[in-house]
């Protein structure tokens, strides 16, 4: 019995059905939860599916598709009748796939060029003077 593999993915941005979204995977928020962007700029909170949490590593920029959870009719008492966890995340998209629907025009232009990844490492590098002088009194 091996290692259980990630689940294929049949789904691509111009196939994808009404209650599915791509989206670039923001800020882990604890407990299998993060934060997302879709093409349009809309955050939403998502969670990891079950069995997706346990076959990949999802880390911040990756792209995904998310399920969108239908509404809920009844408000739940804790949350004040909205929950703020809208879907799950279903599939991972890998770089291969993201190249191949770039070069075949099937890739939302929402998201850029520019990995989000690389624009916070250039805020690093901008920042990197933090006013303390040094001590080196040589």
């Amino acid at each position: 019995m091996g290692r259980p593999k990630a689940p294929v993915n049949d789904l691509s941005p111009s196939t994808l059905p009404p209650d599915h979204k791509l989206v670039m995977i923001g800020i882990p928020r604890g407990s299998g939860n993060f934060e997302c962007v879709d093409p349009e700029g809309e955050e939403r909170l998502v969670e990891v599916g079950t069995k997706l949490k346990k076959m990949v590593l999802i880390t911040r920029g990756d792209f995904g598709f998310i399920r969108i959870f239908p509404p809920s009719p009844e408000p739940s008492k804790s949350s004040k009748g909205k929950s703020r966890l809208v879907g799950e995340i279903v599939s991972m998209i890998s770089a291969k796939e993201v190249k191949a629907w770039k070069k075949s025009g099937e890739w939302p232009e929402g998201f850029g060029e520019l990995n989000p990844t690389s624009e916070e490492q250039l805020d690093v590098q901008e920042g990197e003077d933090d006013g303390y002088e040094s001590d080196n009194n040589d």
